[in-house]
């Protein structure tokens, strides 16, 4: 697999033409090189359903769901520690944390606009705060603490008015 990546940029993405098999199911591996946040160059290998596929443009689009699962697991929700198995359990799970997610992400916009401090991009080029995080701790202040109107701001959002 490494001949995937060799040579590569993100500009030409390789796929070997290799079905390869997981389980039950056949995949494809692509790869490329990329520049991080640092500047460093970066393998990136990514398994794909399909063979002809632009994964160097889609894969940043597939990044924000990446980091909602970080948060519906060890990030933020602590998903796995439910230990939820069945099927209709878990389609009911899932949709409880997507809206907790929704609320903490308009939580969070609500705190980047009052505190955009918070926000400041730190030397590794990142926000020091993310808008989940912030909003998911305020969200949590504003349950356990019972402040009505900082409530009815969060979810405000949900009365469609």
């Amino acid at each position: 697999m490494a001949n995937i990546i060799k040579g590569n940029t993100q500009r030409t993405v390789q796929c070997d033409g290799k079905k390869y098999r997981m389980a039950d199911v056949q995949i494809y591996i692509h790869g490329f090189r990329y520049r991080n946040s640092d500047g460093k160059i970066e393998n990136l290998i990514v398994a794909s359903f399909e063979k002809e596929t632009k994964v160097s443009k889609e894969y940043p689009d597939r990044w924000h769901i990446e980091v909602m699962f970080k948060n519906f697991k060890s990030n933020g929700f602590d998903m796995e520690s439910t230990h939820v198995t069945d099927l209709e359990r878990l389609e009911t799970l899932f949709g409880l944390l997507t809206l907790g997610y929704i609320c903490a992400i308009n939580a969070g916009k609500i705190i980047k606009e009052e505190k955009p401090k918070l926000f400041e991009i730190s030397a590794n080029g990142r926000p020091k705060l993310s808008i989940f995080r912030a909003g998911f701790d305020e969200l949590m202040n504003v349950l356990l603490n019972g402040f009505t109107k900082r409530f009815n701001l969060i979810f405000k959002f949900l009365s469609c008015a």
